[in-house]
């Protein structure tokens, strides 16, 4: 309700997930001239309990009403159930879509009007929390503040995605990668500590080349081999110019084979090179 107070007696609805609602609430709302629809719990306080011992088939919809207060159950895969002070019934309304059913007949897909509004109010809800799921940057965190903080992040985030695709309509980037691009642009600018890397150097560029001035990027002589004291290979710039040539001196901390100079400036300072 704190949260609510710049809406109140503005004659809005609001739409909320079975999380909050709860007949007290919608009452309250209603009093303050706001509407709200929202999944409910069966067991809820003050819900009524007649709804946990009915039995419906499928399509099957049972309504009761109090104080302008509408409380429906409805059988779609499952028990469906929804608070709404919007609607006084009701109201069963064909979709235009059609399903088969068990033998195999075509049919309409009918809904009440308050379970269309609600999906049509918290449409976006549902697909932002499927989308941050995929992705999290959240782990698990037992201080209650941390998760508000990494939750806010993923927001963050989100939001961003939704502008970046309204503004670049051809381009259209998912948010998985849109988060990697983002992820790789703030490595690319950011100063990190020469940390000892294991392994076998990677073939595929890294924005960290970019950060020449902090991970010491200094040229050496390509280390000689059992049949050749002085070997050479193909320089990466060249090669992605399909120009072939090869150089004997590579990157100290990269491992990358470049000429000297220009090769070696424009790999480490250009995201384009």
């Amino acid at each position: 309700m704190e949260v609510a107070q710049p809406i109140l007696k503005k004659g809005y609805t609001l739409y909320m997930d079975n999380f909050y609602s709860s007949p007290h609430l919608f009452l309250t709302l209603l009093k303050n001239d706001t509407n709200a629809i929202g999944t409910v719990r069966k067991n809820r306080k003050n819900m009524p309990k007649v709804f946990s011992s009915m039995k419906l088939k499928k399509g099957e919809v049972k309504t009761l009403s109090s104080h302008g207060l509408l409380a429906l159950k409805w059988r779609d895969k499952k028990d469906v159930h929804i608070l709404s002070t919007k609607h006084s019934n009701a109201d069963l309304i064909n979709t235009g879509k059609r399903r088969k059913n068990k033998v195999g007949d075509s049919e309409n897909i009918i809904k009440p009007a308050s379970v269309l509004e609600y999906n049509k109010g918290m449409g976006g809800v549902d697909k932002q929390d499927q989308l941050l799921a995929c992705f999290p940057v959240m782990r698990k965190c037992v201080k209650g503040y941390k998760k508000m903080f990494f939750y806010l992040i993923d927001m963050a985030f989100y939001n961003a995605h939704v502008l970046y695709s309204k503004i670049n309509c051809t381009t259209k980037a998912g948010i998985t990668s849109f988060r990697l691009a983002i992820a790789e642009e703030l490595l690319a600018q950011l100063s990190l500590p020469n940390y000892k890397r294991r392994g076998r150097p990677s073939s595929s560029d890294t924005p960290f080349r970019l950060a020449a001035k902090n991970w010491a990027h200094f040229p050496e002589n390509i280390p000689s081999t059992k049949s050749k004291q002085h070997p050479g290979k193909r320089c990466r710039v060249c090669y992605k110019h399909n120009i072939r040539k090869e150089t004997t001196w590579q990157c100290k901390q990269c491992k990358v084979a470049l000429h000297l100079p220009t090769s070696f400036e424009k790999y480490h300072t250009l995201h384009n090179y």
